[in-house]
C-alpha cells in the first residue's frame, strides 16, 4: 500500500485533469456545431419551401428588369447626350451658321441704297431731232436748281419745258445766249412768272454720264419702280426658298444644300450686277434669294439637330441678330461705295468665306440616321468628343446604339399632314389659325419695315435710320429670348409689347402738320424704335417656341406652313412701302403698326386657348 501511494505523484493527477477537462470542451464544441447546424436547417426550410417556385419568379423579375432598360435606352438620344458634354464644338458650328444671315440682309436691302436719284451731272435731256448736244446746249434743256449745294433737282427729270427749244435756237451760240437758261418771261395772261409748272412736257431721251441702275435700265422715270421691283422679285425667291429647301433636303443632305445654295447666291448675285436688262436682273435677283434664304434654312436645320434644351432655344432666338448685324455693316459699306456693279461685288463674294467655314461643319445626325449613314454619324461624335479633350463621353457601344437610334427613326410613323392641323377641337384650330396670321404679320413688319427705313428718315440719313432700326431688333431678340425661357404667358407678353409699340406708332398722327419736318429731322424714325423692337421680339418667341404647340408628329408640318403663309404674305410689303411715296410717310408706317396690332391679337389668344382645359 505505501508502495502504490509513492508511485501516485501529483505530477500524474494534474496530466488526468487537464486530460478530462480538454475532453470536456472537445464534447462541448461539437454538441453546439450540431445545434448550430439544425437551426441553419430549419431556417432555410421556413425561407425557401419551395426551390423550384423561387427560381421560376427570380427569372421573371430578371425579364422585366431587362425590358425596362431596353426601353429606357430607346428613348434616349444618344447623339445630343453625348453632343451636350460638347458646348465648345456646339457653339463654333451655331457661329458659322450664323454668318449665312449676312448675305441674306445685304441682299435684301441694298437696293435702298443702290437708286439714288441721280445727280445733275450724271444725266441731262437729249435732244431728239438736232445732233448738237454740247454742254451748254445740254445745260438749256435742265430746269433751275433751287438750291445750289442741292444735288438733287427740284423739278423732275423726267419733264422739261415746251418752249425750251424754241429759246434754245433762239439763243444757243448767240451773244445773248444766257448760262445757265432763265426762265423767259410771259405775258400775265398766259402764266404767272413764278410758276415752274408752266408749258411742262416729257423729256423722251436721256444721255447718261456715269452708270447706276437707274440709269442703266433707262428708267429713269420710273425709279420708284425699280426698288419696287426688285424688292418683289427678291422676296419671290424668299418664299420659293422654303419649298425648294423643303424638297432638297428629301434628296440630299442638309449640308450640301447650304453649300450649294451660296454658290447659287455668289453667281446669280455677281450676274444681277452686271447685265443690262432689267428683266434679266430681277431674275437673278430672284434666283439670288432663292439661294440667300436656302442656305440659312438648311443651316437651321443643322443646328436644331445638334442642340438640345434652352441652347437650341437660344440659338434659334439669336439666329436673327445676324440679320441685324448685316443690315449695320451694309451701312457702312455703302458710305464708301454704292455703285451699282460694285456693291453686287462687294456683297457676293465674302460668301466664298462662309463656304470655306463649312469644313468645319457637321452634317445634320439624324438626316444621315434615317439613311443607315453610321458612319458618318460615327465621325461626328469622334470629332465632338475630341474638341472636349476626351473620348470617355462615347459609351463603348456607340455602334449598337446608333444601330438601335437608326432603326427607331426608319421605323418611325409618316409625318402629319397639312390638314391634320385642322381635324382637332375648335379650339385647336383657332390656336393654329392664329400661328399663321402672327407669323404673316410679323414677317411682313420684321422685313418690310427695314425696306421701308428711307421713308423713316430721308436718304441722307439712311445709314443712321439702318443702324438704329437694327439695334432694335437687337433688343428685341434679347427680350424675346428672355421672355421664351422664363414667362409662362411668352406669348401674350410679346402680344401685349406689340399694341403698345403700335399705339406708339399711330400717335404720330397727331402731328400731322409736321409730316416733312419729322422726316427732314429723322423724328419718325423714334416712333419706330419701339415698334421694331417688339416685333422682333414676337418673331423670336414665334421661331423658337411654335412647335411645342403641338404633339410631336405635327411640329414639321406647323412650322413649315406658318412660315411660308409668312414669306406669301411678304409680297405686300413693298406695295405697303411704295404707298408712303403717294399719301404719305405717316401712311406706310401706319399700316405696319395695323399689322402689328392684328399680329399683337393674334398672340394673346394663342395663350388664350392654351388656358382651355383639354387643348
Amino acid at each position: 500500500m505505501i508502495l502504490k501511494l509513492c508511485e501516485f505523484t501529483p505530477f500524474d493527477a494534474l496530466l488526468s485533469y487537464q486530460r478530462d477537462r480538454i475532453k470536456c470542451k472537445l464534447s462541448f464544441i461539437k454538441i453546439t456545431l450540431n445545434f448550430k447546424y439544425e437551426i441553419c436547417i430549419l431556417f432555410s426550410k421556413r425561407m425557401s419551401p419551395n426551390t423550384d417556385q423561387t427560381k421560376q419568379c427570380d427569372d421573371k423579375s430578371n425579364k422585366k428588369n431587362i425590358d425596362i432598360v431596353k426601353s429606357t435606352s430607346q428613348n434616349i438620344d444618344v447623339i445630343k447626350e453625348i453632343l451636350d458634354n460638347c458646348r465648345v464644338w456646339q457653339l463654333r458650328s451655331i457661329l458659322i451658321i450664323y454668318l449665312t444671315k449676312i448675305p441674306t440682309a445685304f441682299f435684301m436691302a441694298c437696293i435702298v441704297y443702290s437708286a439714288p436719284v441721280p445727280e445733275r451731272v450724271q444725266i441731262y435731256c437729249k435732244d431728239t431731232t438736232e445732233t448738237n448736244s454740247s454742254i451748254g446746249f445740254s445745260t438749256i434743256y435742265h430746269p433751275a436748281i433751287v438750291d445750289v449745294n442741292d444735288q438733287e433737282f427740284s423739278l423732275s427729270l423726267c419733264d422739261t419745258r415746251a418752249d425750251i427749244k424754241e429759246h434754245a435756237w433762239l439763243y444757243f451760240g448767240h451773244h445773248l445766249f444766257q448760262m445757265p437758261w432763265i426762265k423767259p418771261n410771259y405775258s400775265v395772261m398766259e402764266q404767272s412768272i413764278d410758276s415752274n409748272l408752266y408749258s411742262l412736257m416729257p423729256c423722251d431721251i436721256f444721255d447718261f454720264k456715269s452708270g447706276n441702275p437707274v440709269t442703266s435700265y433707262d428708267i429713269l422715270c420710273s425709279r420708284g419702280a425699280l426698288v419696287v421691283l426688285t424688292q418683289g422679285m427678291h422676296l419671290v425667291g424668299i418664299f420659293l426658298s422654303g419649298i425648294v429647301a423643303r424638297y432638297a433636303m428629301k434628296a440630299t443632305s442638309p449640308k450640301t444644300v447650304l453649300r450649294s445654295a451660296m454658290l447659287l447666291q455668289i453667281v446669280c448675285g455677281t450676274f444681277a450686277g452686271l447685265v443690262g436688262s432689267l428683266v434679266i436682273h430681277l431674275v437673278f435677283r430672284a434666283l439670288a434669294a432663292i439661294g440667300c434664304a436656302a442656305a440659312f434654312t438648311a443651316g437651321s436645320v443643322i443646328f436644331s439637330d445638334i442642340t438640345n434644351g434652352k441652347l437650341r432655344v437660344a440659338s434659334q432666338v439669336f439666329y436673327d441678330i445676324f440679320w441685324s448685324i448685316g443690315i449695320i455693316i451694309l451701312s457702312f459699306i455703302t458710305q464708301y461705295e454704292a455703285r451699282w456693279t460694285q456693291l453686287y461685288f462687294i456683297i457676293s463674294y465674302p460668301t466664298l468665306i462662309i463656304i470655306f467655314l463649312t469644313l468645319f461643319l457637321p452634317d445634320s445626325p439624324s438626316w444621315l440616321l434615317r439613311r443607315g449613314k453610321l458612319k458618318e454619324v460615327q465621325d461626328i461624335l469622334i470629332t465632338a468628343s475630341n474638341s472636349y479633350k476626351s473620348t470617355a463621353i462615347l459609351p463603348a457601344n456607340l455602334t449598337y446604339h446608333l444601330q438601335r437610334q437608326s432603326t427607331a427613326l426608319v421605323n418611325e410613323p409618316p409625318p402629319s399632314r397639312w390638314f391634320s392641323l385642322w381635324r382637332g377641337s375648335l379650339i385647336t384650330s383657332i390656336r393654329n389659325f392664329s400661328v399663321h396670321v402672327a407669323f404673316s404679320c410679323f414677317t411682313i413688319m420684321y422685313f418690310g419695315m427695314v425696306l421701308n427705313m428711307a421713308s423713316y428718315g430721308g436718304r441722307n440719313n439712311l445709314p443712321r435710320s439702318a443702324r438704329f432700326l437694327a439695334g432694335s431688333e437687337i433688343i428685341g431678340c434679347c427680350l424675346g429670348y428672355f421672355i421664351a425661357v422664363n414667362s409662362k404667358i411668352k406669348f401674350m407678353s410679346c402680344g401685349v409689347f406689340n399694341l403698345i409699340g403700335s399705339g406708339i406708332a399711330l400717335s404720330v398722327w397727331y402731328w400731322k402738320d409736321y409730316e416733312s419736318e419729322f422726316v427732314q429731322n429723322s423724328t419718325l424714325l423714334y416712333f419706330c424704335l419701339v415698334l421694331k423692337a417688339s416685333v422682333s421680339c414676337a418673331y423670336a418667341v414665334l421661331s423658337s417656341c411654335t412647335t411645342d404647340l403641338v404633339s410631336s408628329d405635327k411640329k414639321a408640318i406647323l412650322l413649315f406652313s406658318s412660315v411660308l403663309c409668312g414669306r406669301l404674305w411678304l409680297l405686300n410689303a413693298p406695295v405697303m412701302v411704295s404707298l408712303g411715296t403717294f399719301y404719305g410717310e405717316f401712311l406706310s408706317l401706319s399700316l405696319f403698326a395695323m399689322t402689328g396690332c392684328f399680329g399683337g391679337l393674334a398672340m394673346i389668344i394663342i395663350d388664350l386657348s392654351l388656358k382651355i382645359k383639354g387643348n
